[in-house]
């Protein structure tokens, strides 16, 4: 009797190629959603680093003009006609060395927020003494900040700027001791969540100057 033998070199099943499945739906939404995700968290860390180092640039720049304008005229200074005021925007630079120059755009020499783009404004504190007008410190204003750019300049209050106080739109100057300070400040003098003007105040003392006189 023969029997029949089945070489092994030819299975009795012949397996098929599989076909190659595409990406679903599914999958193209969640790697389209990843991306996304990650587009935005590198974005919204650019725009944090950006707007760091655009607080750090203009608090730097406040402390060097307000500290420079004060070791130029000492303390109680002649304040007749507003001699610092009126040299600062005559030449700016001198106040704010490596910060304050001619705009190249405008040609108008200036020491400019990178926050907003605008120049710092400045101006002198002074009140009467026996007749005479005496300079007791600088104010430095900036302009239409957000209430979030307000609480990042006075970050920790003004004493970390080497700032005797800050004041909005008018004096009295407020002393801001921290971050809570700095906040209920901030919000108190925000309109639509923006700061009309924030004065920062330096003295020669580092104390807050005197309310002026009437």
């Amino acid at each position: 009797m023969n029997t029949l033998a089945i070489s092994p070199c030819f299975p009795l099943h012949r397996t098929l190629p599989r076909k190659r499945r595409g990406f679903g739906l599914l999958e193209v939404i969640l790697v389209f959603a990843i991306v996304i995700g990650a587009a935005a968290v590198a974005f919204i860390a650019s725009q944090n680093a950006t707007t760091a180092a655009s607080v750090d640039h203009d608090r730097t720049m406040v402390n060097v003009v307000g500290s420079t304008a004060l070791q130029m005229y000492g303390a109680n200074w002649n304040g007749a006609g507003s001699p610092v005021q009126t040299e600062f925007y005559a030449a700016p630079a001198q106040f704010g060395p490596g910060f304050c120059a001619v705009d190249p755009n405008t040609f108008i020499p200036g020491c400019y927020v990178t926050l907003t783009g605008e120049p710092l404004r400045f101006i002198e504190l002074s009140n009467t003494s026996g007749g005479n007008i005496v300079g007791v410190g600088v104010a430095l204003a900036f302009d239409d900040l957000t209430q979030g750019q307000c609480n990042a300049l006075l970050a920790g209050g003004t004493p970390l700027m080497g700032a005797a106080g800050a004041y909005a739109t008018s004096p009295p100057t407020q002393v801001l001791h921290n971050q809570n300070d700095v906040m209920n400040f901030c919000a108190a003098n925000a309109s639509g969540g923006m700061e009309s003007s924030i004065y920062i105040v330096y003295t020669p003392t580092g104390l807050v100057p005197p309310a002026p006189t009437p």
